[in-house]
């Protein structure tokens, strides 16, 4: 594996040019539709990539949980962020590169489990993840950091890279509160190279803890 830290007009096109954007007109289309006009709620049945490695996480992370009405509102307003994030890069990816080069590629099924990758360079044939966190900017200082500490977003970029048939992927990271000091927000870029004897192993890993989930056979 491979990881390199990017440099990319993405994220200098967004710190150029958002100035006259509408929020309200901006927040609308972020949870109607992402700019290629696919539903954010059209989520078909099934047996998800995201319902596995949340299992994961909570196994071996065991976060802590606030399942009062305060806490759901704290997560989908979480989500929400996420979403809005998600419909800027599209904007910008839009305006800086070619159209029809780094698309949503729709839904994909592998051995019973749903994915959903975020995005698709079909020109450089390069899996695109847009991701939002409140979790410190020091939990990746460098990009050995990231991968260790964001493992689980590693293993989700890895099973969607199987399924596209391509060994590379790029984060497109928004730190929320940077990193902490002071809180501001920081975008960062990651591009990783994995083998496809890696590939290979993390799927083996997420079929045999959905099976433990009694969810496959």
């Amino acid at each position: 594996m491979r990881i390199v830290e990017l440099d990319d007009p993405v994220v200098r096109f967004i710190g150029d040019n958002l100035d006259g954007i509408d929020p309200k007109v901006l927040w609308t289309a972020a949870f109607e539709a992402d700019v290629y006009g696919n539903p954010v709620s059209n989520r078909p049945p099934g047996i998800h990539l995201s319902h596995i490695l949340h299992f994961l996480y909570e196994k071996i992370e065991k976060p802590k949980r606030d399942e009062s009405s305060d806490g759901l509102i704290a997560k989908n307003t979480k989500m929400s962020v996420g979403i809005g994030w998600e419909f800027i890069l599209s904007l910008a990816i839009g305006r800086v590169y070619p159209a029809g080069r780094i698309i949503y590629p729709g839904y994909y099924e592998s051995d019973g489990i749903v994915m959903n990758p975020d995005r698709f360079d079909y020109e450089e044939d390069v899996l695109e993840e847009f991701k939002c966190t409140w979790f410190s900017l020091r939990k990746a200082r460098t990009p050995d950091d990231f991968r260790k500490f964001f493992w689980w977003w590693v293993m989700q970029a890895q099973a969607y890279c199987r399924v596209l048939k391509t060994l590379r992927a790029r984060f497109r990271v928004l730190f929320i509160n940077g990193d902490y000091a002071p809180p501001k927000p920081k975008p960062k870029q990651w591009q990783f190279d994995f083998t496809q004897s890696e590939l290979d192993a993390n799927w083996r890993i997420i079929l045999a803890t959905g099976r433990e989930m009694k969810l496959l056979k």
